[in-house]
């Protein structure tokens, strides 16, 4: 599967943004690059691009990986995942109470606030899933895309900030971790639901891997060199950039692991105009998604094992459905194999057992020719 070669831009290109970011605090301005303190952000942007188009062409180049993902049980996932949902629970209620506290609420502020603490409900139920109950858990999709949604109210919040400052001091780089974290997180959602998509596992990686390298390396820089010890809640934004980053890295890596090719997996859907194209399955079947190989079988499967359609066009043989009508003889086709049917020759005067006294012929044989030697 050519999407998990995605990884191989990421570790490569992540190093390069996380120098981006922390740079500037080890050299004055023009001393690294020569031209701005623009530069450093610039090459951040390229980094976290480069491994987006890398993405989308390795992605592009895979037809095997399956659209459709089964969940599977991750302690790792669940645990960061329950850190996250308390940094967006804290954030939340202090962007709430803050806003409201300053007599001129927003908007958008309240949508945000709002949002958080909605998102951070929802990662306490999906990291719940992830570490207890794994692949049989199917999560509302309403409720999996709100992160996503939340994700895009801080993007709009952080764009709309940039026009009341001078470009020069605008962080265009968080804005570039919101924007591959929302998609991120919308596909993410898509994946886990089960929605039809053509390429849902794919964009995880598209979007992910750009998120997670950006997101870490902004928000590492930030706890690193602008940690806040006299108020701990202004830190929190770059702890939830940290978590998010490595909730991605962690979904992926078991997503790599455990993709699944197309062939290997169809969906159990419920048909309610026609009950009768309902799909029959087995009893021992409790989840959403079924395997149609199991999992032994297809690890212990070689490369060049033979599917069942392959074709044989040039081969020797070929299939023959017959059957067989009630109270007649059966006569084999044998049109176009390598041998005929011979009909009996009524003709013949050679005895009945002359096939059977053929071996006692060779041992006359034998004899005589022992004898004149």
């Amino acid at each position: 599967m050519k999407s998990k070669l995605s990884w191989i831009p990421f570790i490569i290109f992540m190093p390069v943004a996380v120098f981006c970011r922390i740079a500037p605090n080890f050299f004055e301005e023009g001393h690294l690059f020569g031209k701005g303190s623009l530069v450093p952000d610039y090459l951040f942007l390229a980094a976290a691009a480069l491994i987006f188009l890398f993405s989308v062409l390795f992605c592009a180049l895979d037809s095997r990986i399956s659209p459709y993902y089964p969940r599977r049980r991750n302690v790792l996932a669940g645990i960061v995942g329950l850190l996250l949902s308390i940094a967006f629970a804290a954030d939340g209620a202090n962007t709430l109470i803050t806003v409201f506290g300053s007599g001129k609420p927003s908007a958008l502020t309240i949508a945000e606030g709002i949002l958080l603490v909605l998102s951070a409900v929802v990662l306490i139920t999906m990291s719940l899933s992830s570490m207890f109950r794994g692949r049989n858990s199917k999560p509302a999709s309403l409720l999996c895309v709100i992160p996503a949604v939340m994700l895009a109210i801080r993007m709009i919040s952080c764009f709309v900030s940039f026009t009341t400052i001078s470009l020069k001091l605008a962080d265009v780089t968080a804005l570039c971790c919101y924007v591959f974290a929302t998609m991120f997180f919308y596909h993410y959602s898509v994946t886990l639901s089960v929605v039809e998509s053509k390429s849902g596992v794919k964009n995880c990686f598209v979007f992910g891997l750009p998120a997670a390298a950006s997101m870490l390396a902004y928000g590492a820089a930030k706890l690193a060199f602008g940690f806040n010890a006299g108020d701990l809640l202004s830190n929190i934004v770059p702890v939830e950039m940290v978590l998010t980053a490595l909730f991605i890295i962690i979904f992926l890596i078991e997503v790599t692991r455990h993709a699944q090719d197309r062939e290997t997996l169809t969906v159990i859907g419920v048909n309610d105009e026609d009950p009768a194209e309902n799909v029959k399955t087995q009893e021992n079947v409790d989840g959403f998604l079924v395997s149609v190989k199991d999992e032994s079988e297809r690890e212990d499967e070689a490369a060049s094992s033979y599917y069942a359609n392959t074709d044989t066009t040039d081969y020797l043989y070929r299939e023959v459905k017959s059957e067989e009508p009630a109270g007649e003889s059966f006569t084999p086709d044998t049109e176009g194999y390598l041998t005929d049917a011979v009909a009996e020759d009524k003709n013949d005067d050679r005895p009945k057992d002359y096939a059977s006294r053929l071996d006692e012929i060779d041992k006359l044989i034998l004899e005589i020719s022992e004898k004149s030697d």
